[in-house]
């Protein structure tokens, strides 16, 4: 009897260590939305926000500053932003967004974690059918904000990463945290094969449920884990996993010649966006 009641303790620390973390929403919209709404979206378990500050064909989100703000009134944790470009718009070019960006964030003092780089074709033919212009987008985008200090991450789904870009910006994208979307409605990681891809192994942050109205307002279910977290896998899985990926990697790099890839090289894929 005692023996059944410790093996049920076990299981459920064991689940209890799954659900561990912290919920975020994701708004979805540049509108101003008020204190009640905010203090209402905590209420309902948020602890994190995340806020456009870029929509490609809307431009910058003037209301980013005051949303920030008072979310961080109502008792937020902290503010991450995101930002959606458009390859195939000349107004969304890396080089015209990030300088307008900086000076934005840096007028208004905005204090927030990490810009999230999402690599999503919300919009068809937002991008181009070519994934290294894709990937020459990206890298641009990348390097621009490292240039300007603006400490970022990718947001995507495995197998959009995978078709938009491919193999060709994984040198760029190399040490940057993951926030990966896979809507299972469950706030934990052991979803293992939705974020081991490219240069990934272990993800920063969760997308599970998206297109919910909470109070409201238009918001995604994100999750974190807790550094204190553990994710428990099978050893067996793992070795397994890790044999395939390394398998994959090692496919991808020859396909690609990455660490071929020169600024000239780059700068023929830029000219190739637009």
């Amino acid at each position: 009897m005692y023996t059944k009641s410790l093996v049920a303790l076990l299981l459920a620390i064991c689940c209890l260590q799954v659900t561990l973390g912290k919920l975020g929403c994701d708004y979805m919209g540049m509108d101003q939305i008020g204190p009640n709404e905010w203090s209402c979206l905590k209420n309902k378990g948020f602890d994190f926000a995340i806020l456009k500050v870029w929509i490609h064909g809307k431009g910058l989100n003037t209301n980013l500053d005051t949303l920030a703000r008072t979310a961080i009134k109502q008792g937020f944790s902290f503010v991450d932003l995101s930002i959606s470009l458009c390859p195939m718009i000349e107004a969304d070019k890396p080089d015209i967004v990030v300088p307008q960006l900086k000076t934005y964030l840096t007028e208004k003092g905005l204090v927030y974690r990490r810009l999230w780089i999402e690599v999503d074709d919300h919009t068809r033919g937002c991008f181009s059918p070519s994934s290294k212009v894709n990937a020459a987008f990206l890298a641009t985008l990348i390097i621009q904000l490292h240039k300007h200090g603006i400490k970022m991450g990718i947001y995507t789904r495995k197998w959009t990463m995978l078709g938009l870009v491919g193999p060709h910006a994984n040198r760029y994208v190399t040490g940057l945290p993951l926030w990966y979307s896979h809507c299972d409605r469950t706030p934990s990681f052991q979803d293992r094969t939705f974020y081991t891809f490219a240069s990934w192994k272990n993800p920063s942050m969760k997308e599970y449920r998206t297109d919910q109205i909470v109070c409201g307002v238009p918001v995604n279910y994100n999750y974190i884990q807790d550094q204190n977290e553990s994710i428990d896998i099978d050893p067996d899985t793992e070795a397994e996993q890790a044999d395939t990926e390394a398998n994959s990697d090692e496919e991808i790099a020859n396909e690609s010649n990455l660490d071929s890839y020169s600024d000239e090289e780059l700068a023929i894929f830029e000219s190739q966006m637009i």
